[in-house]
């Protein structure tokens, strides 16, 4: 099937990668050369320098043959004009990514299918909803709720006094089994692996896990991680990821305080927000960040549109006490060198708006799906196929892939997380985790 992606930034060019993966015939679409050029040697698609709303481009991209238009340029009206014209050249499937907060009221009853989209993406809506998980699971650096939340994947930087440091998965098995948990995968620098039995545990690593969501507790404590509910929080920046954190937050009664440097914003957020205390003022400005408190302040949202104000002032509020402090970055080199700085979370607009639209790209059988910031190693939910080849048999006699692994098994109202001896059935619900390479080859597994 040919897909055109509009917009080759990192979520376009995520998402074209992944689909090319998958031995669909991608085609990519940006209007900046230079961008064309930095990425024409690291994906197997065609590229096009051009406006993705003009008809001589989507033309060019072969529009009457494509199957699915996908819009995540930073410009709403082209990815609106987009669908338009791929709905009028009657294209299957169209989605877009619409930044203002306008095309999402339900007083002005405006829809997609108004722009000819069969599907419309929120970032900062998106975004909020992960930091406000975060928050909800204090000392996670990601965290994602599947089986309707009944299970929970969490990544946990362990300690340096943590009673895992230092030892083998192997030796931990019975404390592993008894708290209800399961490793998915170790960090180290930005790298995920599969751990083994041999394994050997270090400070500083993001140990990646999934856990009933009574045990998540149970399961920070054994990595050492401190366990204290989030009551206060500073956002710097009140553009639509900050605002939209800053109201979530508020209505779970945490005292939110935000930072933004524009006067003329700052009086739209106290009219909008008016639980919120809002600052005018410079994120970066360490006497400003003093006078409010930071270092009674259980947690930092760097929510600005530049990533470099967003780090600092991470930075800035860590040394001086903050206990956690979460970072919107898009660039995914960042990562391993946020973390080693120590800040305890980052968050990429783009890779959440990229796995928003991959979770409706997956079929009928994916129910859900989380791509983590560390290797782009991922979790699906899906639902086992009737004639899968998974269907009738134990795990233990799965030829899984080595870099995945099955991390749960839902049947009816029950959950488990499985292990050797656990058989799946079709109609069963199961979570898989799998590294990029392995997870196309384990999926086909449960079709």
């Amino acid at each position: 099937m040919r897909v055109i992606v509009i917009g080759a930034g990192e979520a376009g060019f995520h998402i074209a990668r992944r689909l090319v993966q998958e031995h669909q015939d991608v085609v990519l679409v940006d209007r900046e050369e230079s961008v064309i050029e930095a990425i024409s040697d690291k994906l197997d698609a065609l590229m096009i320098q051009g406006n993705g709303a003009n008809p001589r481009v989507l033309a060019e991209a072969g529009l009457k043959e494509a199957g699915m238009l996908i819009a995540v340029s930073s410009d709403d009206a082209a990815n609106l004009g987009a669908c338009h014209l791929a709905a009028a050249n009657d294209v299957p499937m169209k989605i877009a990514r619409v930044g203002d907060p306008a095309y999402f009221r339900e007083d002005l009853d405006i829809r997609g299918r108004d722009f000819g989209a069969d599907l419309l993406i929120n970032p900062a809506q998106e975004v909020a909803a992960n930091i406000e998980r975060l928050i909800a699971a204090p000392g996670a650096t990601e965290a994602a709720d599947f089986f309707d939340g009944r299970l929970q994947m969490v990544g946990l930087r362990v300690g340096e006094g943590s009673p895992i440091s230092g030892r083998s998965l192997k030796s931990l098995g019975d404390t592993i089994r008894d708290s209800g948990f399961l490793v998915l995968g170790l960090s180290r620098e930005g790298d995920v692996s599969i751990p083994r039995g041999n394994t050997m545990v270090k400070s500083h690593e993001v140990l990646l896990a999934i856990a009933r969501q009574e045990s998540v507790p149970a399961l920070m404590e054994f990595c050492g991680v401190q366990q204290t509910p989030v009551e206060r929080v500073l956002v710097i920046g009140g553009g639509r990821v900050g605002y939209s954190v800053a109201e979530r937050l508020s209505a779970r009664n945490i005292k939110v305080k935000v930072v933004e440097s524009s006067e003329k914003r700052a009086k739209v957020l106290s009219q909008n927000l008016p639980d919120v205390l809002i600052l005018h003022g410079d994120g970066t400005d360490l006497d400003l960040l003093r006078s409010e408190g930071i270092q009674e302040m259980d947690a930092i949202v760097t929510a600005s549109d530049d990533e470099e104000t967003n780090l600092f002032s991470a930075l800035l509020a860590k040394r001086h006490g903050c206990r956690e402090a979460i970072a919107l970055v898009n660039r995914p080199d960042y990562v391993p060198l946020i973390y080693s700085l120590g800040i305890d979370a980052t968050v990429s607009p783009r890779l959440v708006t990229a796995s928003v639209i991959l979770r409706h790209l997956k079929g009928p059988n994916i129910i859900s799906q989380f791509t983590s910031a560390f290797n782009d190693a991922e979790v699906v939910e899906l639902e086992v196929g009737a004639k899968a080849k998974a269907a009738g048999r134990a795990l233990a006699k799965l030829d899984l892939p080595r870099d995945a692994l099955v991390a749960g098994v839902g049947r009816g109202d029950d959950v488990e997380i499985p292990h050797g001896g656990t058989t799946v059935h079709g109609g069963d619900r199961v979570l898989l985790f799998a590294l990029p390479e392995a997870r196309i080859e384990a999926e086909r597994l449960f079709r």
